[in-house]
Formats: structure tokens, sequence, C-alpha cells
């Protein structure tokens, strides 16, 4: 089985809330004119919209282990709830993720990482056959709802497909037509700009996030230290279901998910990571720095 046949097998089922509007989809789904994707996606119909669905997908792996990333991304975040105080964090574009990290040898996902606002949740010995919910209009991605989870019963639930490996997506960007299509500050173009989150005017996936091109050893160390970080905090300091009864003797056939703050690398940080590992040319750099 090929590296793409491997990614669909592992791609996560999402359960979007009940009177979602937007889903994932192609960037390009309108062409090249991507400032205007709002405006493009809005009046389709519920059909056109879910005949869209997809996600692009990035593979990290060594001789063990394997991390298949699916990159959602959707025309527009109108989010407003619990995790912002009830204030606006509304614009152009979303781009979210999540990571499913997999044993070769026995073919068995051994962690899932989710994207939402300023943490991730961590999902240990996932089974894939419980659907990931994704928040309503902000898109974050969870397992279990908590009380300031926007999310309703009653929403699509769908396998959303990889079609598109995100390096196939980057050269689109790197040789955009008819133009340029990231900001100076190396954000996706749009027109809106009202927002609070931290992750407002995403980035392009190879220079917003670390976890893009971390190593799988690196990824899965850090997995451990957050495993420490949690058995020495209170309840009240990190979000935790579904424990074991046991936590410091951990059971695989159970899942044990954990939510915790990271620390948000800096843009000059992505900057220098896109350059070294030469997702970015020299000229690019020096144009976003």
């Amino acid at each position: 089985m090929d590296q793409f046949e491997l990614a669909r097998r592992f791609a996560p089922e999402i359960w979007f809330s009940r009177d979602e509007k937007y889903f994932p989809c192609n960037i390009f789904f309108a062409g090249t004119d991507i400032v205007h994707n709002r405006i493009a996606y809005e009046p389709l119909s519920n059909g056109e919209k879910r005949e869209l669905i997809s996600c692009y997908y990035h593979i990290v792996e060594d001789e063990k282990y394997t991390a298949y990333q699916y990159w959602y991304y959707y025309a527009y975040n109108d989010y407003s709830g619990g995790w912002t105080g009830g204030l606006p964090d509304k614009h152009d574009h979303d781009m979210e993720f999540a990571i499913i990290y997999v044993d070769k040898e026995r073919e068995r996902p051994l962690m899932m990482l989710l994207n939402q606002h300023q943490w991730h949740n961590k999902i240990m010995d996932p089974s894939l056959e419980i659907p990931v919910l994704a928040e309503e209009v902000g898109h974050g991605m969870f397992r279990n709802k908590r009380p300031p989870d926007k999310w309703q019963d009653g929403g699509l639930k769908v396998k959303v497909e990889p079609r598109e490996p995100v390096e196939q997506l980057r050269q689109k960007f790197l040789n955009p037509e008819p133009a340029h299509l990231v900001e100076d500050d190396g954000t996706i173009k749009g027109e809106s700009a009202n927002f609070i989150g931290m992750w407002a005017k995403p980035k392009v996936p190879w220079v917003r996030f670390r976890e893009y091109a971390l190593p799988i050893s690196t990824l899965l160390l850090e997995a451990q230290e957050d495993m420490q970080r949690l058995l020495s905090r209170k309840p009240a300091e990190a979000y935790m279901y579904k424990l074991p009864e046991v936590l410091m003797h951990y059971v695989p056939s159970q899942e044990l998910g954990i939510s915790l703050p990271y620390d948000k690398p800096t843009r000059l940080e992505n900057l220098d990571e896109a350059l070294g590992l030469g997702l970015i040319t020299k000229e690019q750099y020096e144009a976003l720095i």
C-alpha cells in the first residue's frame, strides 16, 4: 500500500456541528482568486459544499513510526464563543490540522494530535472508529466536548479524504497566478481582519507550525514530556478525560486524552526553520523578514 493510500486509510472521520456553514475544501476551489474565497463559497448549495470536502496531507516518518498530517482549509472563520470570552474571532481563511502517529510494524495508531486555539488535544491509543468533533465555525478539533466548546449534535459526519500533498499546494503559492497570494507577514491574503485569536489570518502550513517538519522522534518525545506535565498538574490546570484508573500504569487499550497549552513559535522562528529545511528560498525569506 503506497503512502497516499495509507494517508487515506488513517484519515479521521470528522463530525461537524449542526449549524456549520463552512467545510474543509481545496484552497483553489474557485480558481486562483483565493482572496475572495468566502464570497465564492457562501452561495454554494449544501450538496456543492459536500462535493468539495477534502484536505491536504503531509507525511513525516522514520524507521519505526509515521506521522500522517491532515491540513484542513476553510474559506472563513466566523467564531465567537467560550474560548474567546464571547468576543469575535472572524477572518478570511482558516487552516486547522490533525496528526495521526502510527506504529509501522503493527500499523496501529499510537496517538492523535488535534489543533484547537492555543493548545493541542492529544489522545493516546486512539480508535479511528470514533469521530473527531469540529468546533462550529471555529473548526478547532477535539474528541470529547467540554462546556466552552461550540458544538451541536445532528451535523454532517464524514471521513475527510486527503487529495493533495502540502508540497503540491506549496508550489502553487511559490509560483502563483495571477498574483502573489501571501502577505508580507506570511499569512494568506484575505479581506477581513476582525479577530483577537492567536491563529487569526493563518499562515500557510510550511511556515506556520513547527510540527510540519520536525522529525517524528522529536514529536513523540514531546508527547511523553506532555504526559509528565499532566501528571504534575492539578486537574484545574489541564483538561483531562477518559482517564484510566491508574494513570501511572497506562493500559494501551484505553484512551487517554489531554489538552495542554503550547508555546507558539515566533514568526521569525517559523521562517528560520522553513529556510533551513528548504521550504522557502533565501529570496522569499529576505522578503518576509
